[in-house]
């Protein structure tokens, strides 16, 4: 199945986004949650950071632009978009996303487009990627069982949950800040057989995030099966 690319895709797209207002409730009562929400206007600055011989530096500078109220997938929302340095904006670069008083959830048509049409669950979906009341959550635990067009058989299992692992203190802006550290991890695994052959395919992979409460994502950084990439992304302002 190819279905790696569009992994990759959902966390390139998820990867500085942020949220808009939909019945949002005031911040958490527990400082151990986090809780964050953003406006038409706002701007998030990024330094994109990876690791060198002399230490972390900076490779390039993404900002985030939220614009745009909008209604899709059944939920108030706004319209974002990420922009490089150098980059032009496209009409395809436009993404949807929202928060209300239980989390932080991006839009997605298809959430992994080689299993959609044999899960509604995955099509039209706001997922949910930050947890604002519980400190564990599961948004997909499915498994399918389905024949492709080329007499294929596939037996697939699918999850995607996210937890709190801590917290760290964190210095923003001249500021000291205690940060909460969550998790999500999209696992899924593949078995396909036919003509007497038998095929595994399994991939997981991890987005570590550190939101600051009422301010939102302070660094966001990814791994593949457990191990924590070199390169992440920091927030330098925003307004």
């Amino acid at each position: 199945m190819k279905y790696t690319k569009r992994i990759l895709l959902i966390i390139l797209t998820i990867a500085l986004a942020t949220s808009c207002g939909d019945d949002v409730a005031g911040p958490s009562d527990n400082s151990n949650l986090p809780y964050f929400t953003i406006n038409d206007g706002n701007v998030w600055y990024y330094d994109l950071m990876t690791k060198g011989g002399e230490g972390d530096y900076v490779y390039g500078l993404r900002d985030e632009h939220t614009i745009s109220p909008s209604f899709i997938g059944g939920k108030n929302c706004l319209k974002y978009y990420l922009v490089g340095e150098g980059e032009q904006i496209e009409d395809n670069s436009f993404k949807y996303a929202r928060t209300d008083e239980n989390g932080y959830y991006i839009y997605f048509d298809e959430f992994i487009d080689d299993y959609s049409d044999y899960a509604d669950e995955l099509k039209d979906v706001w997922v949910k990627y930050v947890d604002f009341k519980n400190e564990k959550w599961t948004q997909f635990d499915i498994y399918l069982d389905f024949n492709t067009n080329s007499a294929a058989r596939h037996r697939a299992s699918i999850k995607f949950k996210g937890e709190i692992v801590g917290k760290e203190e964190v210095e923003y802006n001249g500021k000291k800040y205690n940060a909460i550290k969550s998790i999500v991890t999209l696992t899924v695994k593949d078995t396909t057989s036919g003509s007497g052959l038998v095929f595994l395919n399994s991939d997981v992979r991890t987005i570590e995030f550190t939101t600051i409460n009422d301010i939102g994502f302070y660094k966001i950084r990814q791994s593949t099966d457990g191990v924590l990439k070199d390169s992440y992304q920091i927030l330098t302002d925003h307004k």
